[in-house]
């Protein structure tokens, strides 16, 4: 019987249950709703506030055990004071820029079903209907995903033709990423900061943004560029790029490694880049390699899928999915990883 017992410890160590990480980890307790594309669903307000929505996992297992449905709230979760606010009782697609946060919810009202809109900043949010847009308008307004606002595409030069552009923040311009439908790879990308109606030709492809999305590092004050495009056999690294407003684009080369492929997402922070390695989520693992050259160190195990750098760039706020031995997936953790200390 003890035999066993520690033989099943022994394997859910190994599968990732029991990891020690060289850097210290903060759990908050908390499901976190996750999100795909620029919009992680989880935003650092400052070096040690994050907001995102989600619930408390003690609240979930009470809801199950009276057999209730749980429903995402936005939070500020305080990793310094260890703390979590509820600052909106339902909420998700939750997306946070410079102090303004938006988000929606469905809510039942005499059997119809409605949709609520909420927005403003953290001490005044206000919930509407949102006004249906029809015609061009559903066309060609979008969220801006990197400051969360409206943004209507026929504003930008070019518009009506087959050019994907792309808004970015505030003061950085637009960018034009090439054909839609992938039909340009090897157009060059174009960078337009406010005023410039030319645009800044890049060293940089269509085929070098497949399937990836783009995300700001506010440490880095640049765009994180990357592919899941096939690399060639003989190479030995995986190509980064970080695309600053003024158009200068540096090149960061992780070291590849056995598991590193076309699925795998990189994080860069201040001191290096994380990664997940790994095609069988049940054995996946999270590596951090230091910029300085020093050899790569396993974090944990698991997905850390999204994540996101706090603004000096020391942590990583991520959520945390443990896979059981058959393939099931644990419920998506948020955390923190501190590089700086």
């Amino acid at each position: 019987m003890i035999a066993r017992r520690l033989f099943i410890l022994i394997f859910g160590c190994w599968l990732s249950a029991c990891d020690s990480a060289p850097y210290p980890i903060v759990n908050s307790d908390y499901w976190v709703q996750t999100m795909t594309g620029t919009a992680t669903g989880i935003y650092w307000i400052d070096n040690d506030r994050v907001i995102f929505a989600g619930a408390a996992l003690r609240q979930i297992e009470e809801n199950k055990k009276r057999g209730e449905l749980f429903q995402a709230a936005i939070n500020v979760w305080d990793t310094k004071q260890r703390k979590v606010t509820q600052i909106a009782k339902r909420g998700n697609g939750l997306c946070y820029y410079k102090g303004y946060l938006r988000y929606s919810y469905g809510t039942n009202e005499g059997g119809v079903h409605v949709s609520i809109l909420g927005e403003g900043h953290l001490d005044a949010l206000t919930e509407r209907q949102p006004a249906k847009r029809t015609g061009d308008d559903a066309l060609y307004i979008i969220r801006n995903e990197f400051t969360c606002k409206d943004f209507d595409l026929r504003q930008l030069p070019g518009h009506g033709d087959d050019i994907r552009r792309t808004p970015l923040r505030d003061g950085h311009g637009h960018l034009e990423r090439g054909k839609w439908a992938l039909r340009s790879p090897n157009m060059h990308l174009r960078l337009f900061p406010p005023g410039n109606t030319q645009g800044i030709e890049l060293p940089l492809q269509q085929w070098q943004t497949i399937d990836k999305p783009i995300q700001y590092l506010e440490f880095a004050n640049a765009y994180l560029i990357y592919s899941s495009a096939p690399r060639p056999k003989e190479a030995t690294t995986y190509p980064l790029h970080l695309l600053s407003p003024d158009g200068k684009v540096r090149k960061v080369e992780v070291p590849d490694m056995e598991g590193m492929n076309g699925s795998t997402l990189f994080y860069p922070v201040r001191d290096g880049v994380i990664a997940g390695l790994g095609g069988d989520p049940r054995y996946r693992s999270i590596y951090f390699f230091p910029r300085n050259g020093e050899k790569a160190k396993r974090l944990i195990g698991g997905d850390i899928t999204p994540a996101v750098a706090s603004p000096d760039g020391c942590k990583l706020a991520f959520t945390h999915t443990i896979w059981s031995s058959i393939g099931k997936p644990g419920v998506p953790t948020l955390k923190t990883i501190n590089f700086c200390k």
